[in-house]
């Protein structure tokens, strides 16, 4: 009797785990010789991304100077870097030392990609680095 209740609940548990989506993450940056490495997103036919998350963003600093740059930011477009938008975050610093948080396209944790190609920006200078999690359903 132990071993059928063992078995129905991993067989309970195995359907969670599959419900939840597969786990994958997305990342871009800016390598040290200043040029971008976007990084691509493909959500397949007949799946959805969803339960987006940042993980990491970090601005670098200024290509030309090599001052450090407190804004930062990363975005998600249709298609290419010229594509429309689907997702923005910026985080901007002012002079009086205040920051500024910006997703003029609605909360991270609330975007949904149906099936496309998405590609994805990092801004911040040299060193900067993007890292989010999602699941594709």
């Amino acid at each position: 009797m132990k071993n059928i209740m063992l078995v129905a609940c991993m067989a309970i548990l195995a359907l969670f785990l599959v419900g939840a989506g597969q786990a994958e993450s997305i990342e871009a940056a800016i390598d040290n010789d200043c040029y971008p490495n976007p990084g691509t997103l493909t959500v397949p036919a007949g799946q959805t991304a969803t339960n987006f998350a940042l993980q990491v963003l970090s601005a670098g600093v200024n290509c030309y100077t090599g001052a450090a740059i407190e804004d930062k930011g990363w975005f998600i477009a249709i298609g290419d870097a010229n594509g429309k938008r689907v997702y923005e975050y910026s985080y901007n610093v002012a002079l009086s030392g205040e920051g500024k948080k910006q997703e003029p396209y609605g909360p991270l944790s609330a975007l949904s990609l149906n099936q496309g190609d998405y590609v994805i920006y990092v801004d911040g200078g040299k060193g900067a680095h993007v890292l989010a999690d999602y699941a594709l359903i």
